[in-house]
């Protein structure tokens, strides 16, 4: 398989929000089996509850703020970022709706508190328990702004102080670290084998612990239905790439699965789109996608930026 760059960059970011929109429809009220008997109607995206065709969720509106944020300061800023994920919660900045559709329970508790007021996070603060897969839902920005200017332990730093925005938890800072060492090698290599084997890349014993969760085997029954933790999440993302030869084929098992679908083929969407390319990506869902080439220059946008570091965390321990 030939590798071109741009098209991957591409692909990645517009999966994701493929994945999304696909998902999107049949998140809630359906279970695995119920989705794989009308698999053959929701491969295509169509209007169903209150999702007109195409139209995607919190996993793109986030990550099209970031996008947007890193575009306007030439690198990441935390409060920059804060202040956009705010406005999408509360104006539906970047978004169809004019609210924050979807947005999950540890992200709304953290955009309320730096609403409110407490945007510096201290060091005695507690890290939560929970790693919810909000901050492996909208990587691919930082992954693809940084993508040839920096090392890639430089772009698992990014990743690291995304997730800490709104999941200020080791496993979540850890899971986007290792997504987004996937990632990158998604776009470089071949091998598959090779691409999800990021162990020389640790940053340490969260990391190591959270890759070896994902290095368990873990039978599909499994993987049904799954709630929206980050670990779940990844293992079926995993899956979809290393069992299926193509974009399509493994997007539409991971909608079989069920569970948190928006965001399982919103991660996949990223994988796969980063490895196979925006070509590999059907015509059809390309058209059917909200603003779809709004987000392709969105990508090519991204990838052109000069550099791509961290400018300003809000967070004590980063302050040294």
């Amino acid at each position: 398989m030939k590798k071109n760059s741009q098209a991957q960059l591409q692909g990645m970011l517009l999966g994701l929000a493929i994945g999304d929109a696909l998902g999107a429809p049949v998140e809630h009220g359906y279970t695995s089996d119920e989705i794989a008997g009308r698999k053959e109607e929701l491969r295509h995206m169509h209007d169903e509850a209150h999702f007109p065709r195409g139209v995607w969720t919190d996993d793109t509106s986030m990550a099209l703020c970031l996008a947007d944020s890193l575009l306007e300061c030439g690198g990441y800023d935390s409060w920059n970022v804060m202040d956009k994920y705010c406005k999408w919660q509360s104006e539906g900045y970047r978004s169809y709706f004019d609210y924050g559709e979807g947005i999950g329970m540890q992200t709304l508790i953290m955009l309320d508190m730096y609403a409110s007021g407490y945007a510096i996070v201290h060091k005695t603060m507690n890290r939560s328990d929970g790693a919810g897969n909000g901050v492996v839902m909208r990587l691919a920005p930082v992954v693809i702004a940084a993508y040839g200017k920096r090392d890639i332990r430089d772009v698992i730093r990014l990743a690291q102080v995304s997730a800490r925005e709104t999941h200020y938890s080791y496993e979540a800072e850890a899971a986007a670290e290792v997504f987004a060492a996937i990632l990158h090698n998604a776009i470089h290599l071949k091998d598959k084998t090779y691409i999800i084997d990021v162990s020389k890349y640790s940053t340490g014993a969260h990391y190591d612990q959270l890759l070896n969760k994902l290095k368990e085997r873990v039978e599909t029954d499994k993987l049904k239905n799954k709630p929206g933790y980050v670990v779940y999440t990844l293992q079926i993302a995993l899956w979809g790439f290393m069992n299926y030869d193509t974009f399509e084929d493994g997007i539409l098992a991971v909608m079989c699965l069920g569970g948190d679908v928006d965001t399982t083929m919103a991660v996949y969407g990223q994988l796969a789109g980063a490895y196979y390319g925006l070509d590999a990506i059907p015509n059809e869902w390309r058209r059917d996608v909200y603003q779809g080439n709004d987000i392709i220059e969105l990508a090519d946008s991204l990838a052109a930026m000069d550099d791509c570091s961290v400018l300003y965390t809000r967070f004590e321990e980063d302050v040294t």
